[in-house]
């Protein structure tokens, strides 16, 4: 017997359920199929919704790369293995959509087999749109929607759908919603647009979530207190939502499991938003982290419309440090966590000098504060790498009680 028989005999002899085990600790991506979005002073290293997921996406593009090898080797592997391939789908390309609708369309119809999209869990679109034609940016061209609303006909349980496409504005079209919303409605737990880069048209996200009546998380498709699908969402428990001045004064659905949300204005921050904020956080009791774009609300704001809210946790996303450090933040006398999530991840020592400053100004103004946690993981190296000559400052900080972390958790004396 040769070595490759040995190994094809041994291999045989593997039971079916311990070979799907190393299939799925192989391709495996923590909290991948977690329904619920971690609160990132809970679970370090959690990404913000604010930030880049360039880095989830490249996993998840290695793991089906993975997947697609192992139902390749042999006829018992492809078994095994093709549950856990199309449990997550993931689509890099556009060119791929129609021959991926045409594989599951046609293994709805196939005896004796379950239908290849009754196993998938998540859905991914990750493509980058390099056109630069107008009428392409503002609208999803027949032959992207068409397919893209057969593929997602096909997926019963779905519970997961994540969009971050890159490279343009592209808006998606109502009957996508809809079909989102009559296929996987029941069973859909995430809805996550990270990058805002493919936007669901703002008429059809009502039809879209008036048949989602599970949807713990959602974020990018802003929920307006006005609108009257806002009671059909009882499950919540991180949602993103937009203040608009005009919207009226409606009775508010309770939103009992709501731990985390991401509060917008439009237009900027003023009394209105202050009275809807409230309004909100009686409907939430548990509500404990709210998450603030500073660039877009302006922090001296949006911590004057936080004050005496009783919220605990607040993070801020900013596109560079300089949209933080404001000279004398009015901190909420409640905080007592504080994330600052700064899309950019450099950071020199100049800047780690004027951040330290900051946070000694912010410690000042604050009695209750615990901990503050720099939360892109990117600028951990830069922390290492500069943070020695503030390791005093941080010392101090500590001796008021206040830990300053890196995105892992760690103490910034301990990494320096």
């Amino acid at each position: 017997m040769t070595v490759s028989e040995q190994h094809a005999f041994m291999a045989a002899r593997i039971p079916t359920e311990l070979l799907l085990d190393i299939f799925e600790l192989a391709t495996d991506i923590p909290g991948f199929l977690n329904d619920d979005h971690s609160d990132p002073f809970e679970r370090p290293g959690v990404r913000t919704p604010f930030l880049d997921n360039s880095d989830e996406v490249d996993a998840i593009r290695s793991a089906v790369s993975i997947k697609r090898a192992l139902v390749r080797v042999c006829r018992r592997w492809h078994a095994v293995a093709t549950p856990l391939l199309y449990r997550a789908l993931f689509v890099g390309h556009t060119s791929t959509l129609s021959l991926l609708a045409k594989t599951l369309s046609e293994s709805a119809v196939l005896d004796g087999a379950a239908a290849l999209g009754t196993h998938t869990r998540r859905l991914d679109l990750a493509w980058s749109n390099e056109s630069r034609d107008d009428a392409v940016l503002m609208a999803m061209s027949h032959d992207v929607a068409e397919p893209l609303r057969e593929i997602i006909s096909c997926l019963p349980g779905l519970k997961i759908a994540s969009v971050s496409v890159r490279g343009s504005w592209t808006l998606v079209p109502v009957d996508i919603l809809h079909a989102l919303g009559s296929t996987c409605g029941p069973s859909l737990r995430r809805l996550d647009w990270p990058d805002k880069g493919l936007s669901p048209v703002f008429a059809g996200i009502g039809s879209l979530l008036r048949h989602t009546p599970n949807l713990r998380v959602n974020l990018g498709t802003n929920i307006s207190l006005s609108d009257d699908y806002v009671s059909g969402l009882p499950n919540l428990s991180f949602g993103e939502f937009l203040f608009r001045n005009r919207d009226g004064i409606y009775p508010l659905p309770l939103f009992p499991h709501m731990r985390q949300a991401i509060f917008h204005a439009y237009p900027p921050w003023d009394d209105a938003t202050t009275v809807h904020v409230h309004r909100l956080l009686k409907s939430a009791p548990n509500l404990t982290t709210v998450h603030l774009e500073a660039s877009e609300c302006g922090l001296e704001q949006a911590f004057s419309v936080l004050h005496g809210s009783g919220i605990p946790r607040i993070v801020l996303c900013a596109h560079k440090w300089s949209d933080l450090l404001i000279d004398s933040p009015p901190v909420p006398p409640s905080l007592t966590h504080l994330g600052l999530a700064v899309r950019s991840p450099g950071m020199s020592e100049r800047v780690c000098a004027e951040v330290f400053q900051w946070l000694s100004k912010v410690a000042d103004g604050s009695q209750s504060l615990r901990s503050v946690r720099i939360l892109n993981p990117r600028c951990n190296a830069a922390l290492l790498e500069h943070a020695a000559p503030f390791k005093e400052d941080v010392i101090l900080m500590e001796k008021r009680g206040i830990r300053v972390e890196d995105s892992w958790g760690q103490t910034i004396k301990s990494v320096a």
